[in-house]
């Protein structure tokens, strides 16, 4: 074998070693709860629990796809690159394993509700190592209709410029009186993650 040959050997196991691991869907969701791959945080302040959770680029074109996932390679490909510019969080609030916005406690209901579904940008955003702040490009509620063990909201960050070793998701307080909380992720930890096999 000529060194050239062994050249390209060497480069293409490289290349296949370094690949991502591929997971089902449940392995990839199983993959992010757990807190030992650094990808989901969780606070209780005064009773009021506050979970965040880093959400793949993959699980969202999931979600697109639907049940019936027979989209093309093509298609996921497209889907990728449209969410592959964003950075995805999901907060999670919850009292005694119930909805925020269903419970009581020493904060207005309705300024809470109105906060949730309308105003939430204006308290939450994302900074990364270079102190960038960067706000919330969406949000969207999931509307549980009082039938959840939480109140879940899926925000959107423009991915920021530039190398960083970390990225934050900070919550102003908006009116539960538990204070300004940050949850910080390594990108270390986000780059370890899956990719979906859409096959499965």
């Amino acid at each position: 074998m000529n060194r050239i040959s062994l050249k390209i050997l060497v480069l293409l196991f490289l290349l296949v070693s370094c690949g991502k691991k591929k997971a089902t869907y449940l392995e990839l969701q199983k993959f992010v709860a757990d807190p030992a791959h650094g990808l989901v945080q969780s606070k209780n302040i005064q009773g009021v629990k506050i979970d965040v959770y880093y959400r793949p680029t993959d699980l969202l074109v999931h979600q697109e796809i639907g049940k019936a996932r027979s989209a093309s390679d093509s298609t996921i490909a497209k889907l990728r690159q449209k969410y592959s510019a964003y950075e995805y969080f999901v907060l999670s609030l919850s009292k005694g394993r119930k909805e925020i916005t269903q419970v009581e406690g020493p904060w207005d209901r309705g300024q809470i509700i109105q906060a949730l579904s309308f105003e939430m940008s204006r308290f939450v955003k994302m900074t990364s190592m270079g102190r960038d702040s960067i706000p919330v490009s969406d949000y969207t509620i999931v509307r549980t209709f009082g039938l959840g063990n939480s109140t879940d909201a899926l925000f959107a960050f423009e991915k920021p410029l530039g190398d960083t070793k970390w990225i934050q998701f900070s919550m102003d307080e908006f009116g539960l009186g538990i204070g300004r909380q940050e949850f910080r992720f390594s990108t270390r930890n986000i780059d370890a993650v899956p990719k979906l096999n859409f096959n499965d």
